[in-house]
């Protein structure tokens, strides 16, 4: 084990294996660095056989995103869609679909994410049983509306909001409120941004993710101080501020908490 990770006798199994170890880790938003390291040692496993395997592109398309390597990212997951649909495998498409959506909400180009929530519906029509692949789609196209400021666009995030809650999809959840508290806090509807923040952080402290967690309470103590809720902020500051996970944090996340601490200095001695 002269890499100090995990091999197994047969090339295949050891990518396979490996991959999956990558995905547990860039799935929770935890130790990036090692699941970067899983999934490289995976794809130098697999390409001694000629193997080509979804999750290696897509764990590696994960960990390029949490980085801010949008370019990187959409071209892995773009890989790993190309082989989900030649294996028909309908599940992980809408599964990457939705990657490739959030990569673009999150690399600046809002519009490129849309096709890829159509592509959802349409594919969540032929997996059977319900599952929440058509109220993810919805949601991420509401943000993308919701951020472009469409008619209509605050009751239809709204409304898809309230089908992730009763769906029990608590990530996109948390992932849907965070971005809309991020366009409300840029437009100044500074309670609701709060309100939402708020919600955002509690399902985001349930799945433990330590990149939104961040994000919720970042724009919680941004809305409270653009308030003037000074005293309120600084309380949330100090109960959250030593609890981040600051060696997890995606690059939005650890920019957002800069941001934060910056603005709570000038409190301090504005």
């Amino acid at each position: 084990m002269a890499s100090g990770l995990m091999h197994f006798n047969s090339p295949v199994t050891s990518a396979q294996m490996l991959s999956y170890s990558g995905s547990r880790l860039a799935e929770i938003g935890r130790d990036m660095a090692r699941a970067e390291a899983l999934f490289l040692e995976a794809q130098a496993q697999a390409t001694r056989v000629g193997l080509e395997l979804c999750d290696i592109y897509s764990g590696l398309g994960i960990v390029h995103r949490h980085y801010g390597r949008y370019s990187e990212a959409r071209s892995l997951l773009q890989q790993s869609l190309r082989l989900v649909r030649a294996e028909q495998d309908h599940w992980r498409e809408c599964t990457y679909l939705s990657y490739l959506a959030m990569t673009e909400l999150e690399g600046g180009d809002p519009l490129a994410a849309l096709p890829y929530c159509d592509r959802i519906l349409l594919v969540a029509d032929k997996i059977k049983g319900e599952g929440s692949e058509a109220a993810i789609a919805n949601a991420l196209a509401a943000l993308v509306r919701y951020r472009l400021q469409y008619p209509n666009a605050a009751a239809e995030l709204a409304q898809a909001i309230a089908t992730l809650q009763q769906v029990d999809a608590k990530r996109i959840l948390a992932y849907a409120l965070i971005g809309a508290a991020a366009v409300d806090l840029q437009c100044d509807r500074l309670e609701l941004a709060v309100r939402r923040a708020e919600s955002a952080l509690e399902n985001a402290q349930i799945i433990n993710h330590p990149g939104e967690i961040a994000l919720a309470w970042a724009i919680l103590v941004q809305g409270l101080l653009g308030l003037g809720e000074i005293e309120r902020a600084k309380v949330q500051f100090a109960a959250g501020y030593p609890t981040l996970d600051r060696q997890n944090l995606s690059l939005l996340a650890q920019t957002a908490v800069d941001r934060v601490l910056n603005q709570i200095q000038d409190s301090n001695t504005g």
